[in-house]
């Protein structure tokens, strides 16, 4: 006589562990993907960021803030940009615009600068820039009525 080992009984296999788990599984998932999509959002962000900061209206409104006495003076030095900048630039070719507000901060105190610029010919204008600075009731015009 012989025995079927199909019948024999053996021990019984334990259940893979993503089974056992299911849930704690799920929610690694769904964890992982939140901190994935706000990787994203972070460096889709920061992109937009640096193409603002290196645009040349930001650069020269900086320019200028950083060499106005008076902003040094309600601000102190060294004055330092902020992280979110605010606005739009447009530019089509050798043409364009930009509307901004900058963050600003120094030693004595916070403020922001306000950019209107235009692009003719692919250089940037000025056309309006002004700091207002916290605390303070009128806004620092750093362009003279000749710029504007």
């Amino acid at each position: 006589m012989s025995i079927n080992p199909a019948v024999i009984p053996g021990p019984e296999r334990p259940r893979p562990w993503i089974v056992r788990h299911w849930l704690l599984a799920l929610l690694s998932a769904v964890a992982l993907l939140i901190v994935l999509g706000a990787a994203g959002c972070f460096a889709f962000l920061s992109m937009l960021e640096g193409g603002m900061k290196n645009s040349g209206a930001y650069q020269q409104a900086m320019e200028k803030v950083r060499q106005s006495p008076e902003v040094a003076d309600a601000l102190g030095t060294p004055i330092k940009e902020g992280f979110f900048v605010q606005g739009t630039i447009n530019t089509n070719g050798n043409s364009g615009n930009a509307d901004l507000t900058i963050p600003l901060s120094g030693p004595k105190g916070k403020g922001t600068a306000n950019v209107v610029a235009r692009k003719f010919a692919g250089a940037w204008e000025l056309r309006r820039l002004e700091v207002k600075v916290d605390g303070q009731p009128e806004p620092i015009r750093l362009l003279q009525a000749a710029e504007q």
